[in-house]
């Protein structure tokens, strides 16, 4: 969702919450919280979401491209090895 900027929730597990920024690139609410995810939803709708996407937009260029993702890997083959 980063890339294609759509804003992203998710529930504030872990690896989740590795890669979402509460507020910053995306949403995070509390697992199996149904409350929670309606008051991300609503900030969502009220505030913040150029913001989001913009932010998300710039951590997906920075962290998650193709090719950042493969050096990443060829990186930990190489620590295994």
């Amino acid at each position: 969702s980063f890339r294609e900027n759509v804003a992203f929730f998710g529930s504030n597990i872990i690896n989740i919450n590795d890669v979402i920024k509460d507020n910053y690139n995306g949403y995070l609410f509390e697992d199996n919280n149904a409350q929670s995810l309606a008051e991300k939803l609503r900030l969502f709708y009220v505030s913040k979401l150029p913001n989001v996407i913009i932010n998300a937009k710039k951590e997906f260029k920075e962290k998650f491209t193709s090719k950042i993702m493969n050096e990443n890997y060829i990186k930990i083959y190489k620590q295994i090895k």
